[in-house]
């Protein structure tokens, strides 16, 4: 990667707060392409498993064991089980990959739950990179482009229920949404992204994508805004 332009919210909060940092991933350019392209000091600790239940073990005991005040963890089973059997929440393969997913993100909740009664505030920010069709994704419709974004945590600041149908939020809201968390002033200026989710925030209008013909991004220099 050549064109990152700003920090990874995992550095923004290291650089700023001086946060314990780590991450647990299956998919390793993650780790090799972004976060150590930007700075390779960032994480304190880092492990790229060979499948979802091994990332997932590995978070879980990071935040069980209190050993980081960030955890980033990725998933990668529904990806590829889309890329092989088809993006179909219907298709046995693809809907059983979701249900996996499902337990293995009950199980990161569980440790954060019993983690809160050390007395910690915490967030927690859910979100995938694309959608699919077919067994890809790169179609300009909401196939493609409809992604999830969940906010949830047991601050009073953050918003219970459904977002609006109008304004779902986008994986560009997430290092705004948890600067936010950590401190409203701590936000970077010149992000495409919003905070999302939180009482204390009130959002624009969210910009409107003008397609790019040969993939499912915005044209060249426009945010790739995809929302839920």
């Amino acid at each position: 990667m050549t064109d990152i332009a700003h920090p990874t919210v995992l550095d923004l909060a290291k650089d700023t707060f001086a946060m314990s940092v780590a991450a647990a991933v299956w998919w390793d350019p993650l780790i090799t392409d972004f976060f150590d392209f930007w700075d390779p000091t960032t994480l304190d600790e880092q492990f790229i498993g060979n499948n979802d239940d091994e990332v997932t073990t590995k978070a879980e005991e990071w935040i069980r064991d209190d050993s980081y005040d960030f955890v980033f963890a990725n998933l990668d089973g529904c990806d590829s089980a889309g890329h092989s059997s088809g993006f179909d929440g219907y298709a046995n393969v693809y809907s059983a990959a979701v249900q996996k997913m499902d337990e293995r993100v009950g199980r990161l909740l569980d440790a954060v739950l019993e983690n809160s009664a050390l007395g910690h505030e915490w967030i927690i920010v859910l979100s995938t990179d694309h959608g699919g069709e077919g067994t890809s994704h790169g179609g300009q419709n909401t196939y493609n482009r409809r992604i999830p974004l969940i906010v949830a945590g047991n601050s009073p600041r953050i918003n219970i229920g459904m977002a609006p149908a109008d304004d779902p939020g986008s994986h560009l809201d997430v290092t705004p949404t948890i600067m936010h968390f950590l401190s409203p002033d701590s936000v970077p200026s010149g992000l495409d992204g919003q905070v999302y989710g939180f009482a204390d925030y009130t959002r624009s209008e969210p910009p409107q994508c003008q397609p790019d013909p040969f993939s499912c991004s915005c044209e060249a220099g426009q945010a790739d805004y995809r929302g839920n």
